[in-house]
């Protein structure tokens, strides 16, 4: 990979994290017209649903990496 090829990668995916989702966008808009304190079980409720992908994320690779050890990463 080229380093031109690599900055372009960085800058895609920049923007990707920082373009928020329809998610992020309906907590902000329900901040903004019922407040914080009807916002923040949706802004949690959006954090746990997060967490819990990303943990049942990993571990299916942990599955895989096991059951399939050349795809362990060297």
């Amino acid at each position: 990979m080229s380093f031109e090829q690599f900055l372009e990668l960085v800058s895609a995916l920049t923007l990707a994290i920082l373009t928020p989702g329809p998610a992020i966008i309906a907590a902000i808009q329900a901040a903004f017209q019922f407040g914080r304190a009807r916002a923040l079980p949706y802004a949690l409720g959006l954090a746990a649903g997060a967490s819990l992908w990303c943990i049942v994320a990993l571990v299916g690779l942990a599955v895989v990496f096991r059951l399939h050890p050349r795809c362990t990463p060297r």
